[in-house]
């Protein structure tokens, strides 16, 4: 998981190139930005999902009964 942040604040630049600045955007119809913004905002709240698996992971692990309880 610690590669994949890496790897999306790395990338997070070229993707903006791609997704605002290429001149076949300027052709493009209103369905094809949706979808394009769509997407984008998919990515730009990955690290969000993140932060909650690994929350929710914190959670569980801290929060975790013996074997006894549930006898």
């Amino acid at each position: 998981m610690f590669f994949s942040t890496i790897v999306y604040f790395v990338s997070m630049p070229m993707l903006y190139e791609i997704a605002f600045e290429w001149t076949f955007w300027l052709a493009a119809t209103p369905e094809q930005l949706v979808i394009r913004d769509n997407l984008y905002g998919v990515f730009i709240i990955l690290p969000a999902l993140w932060i909650g698996v690994i929350l929710f992971w914190m959670y569980s692990a801290a929060s975790r009964k013996d074997v006894d309880a549930y006898v």
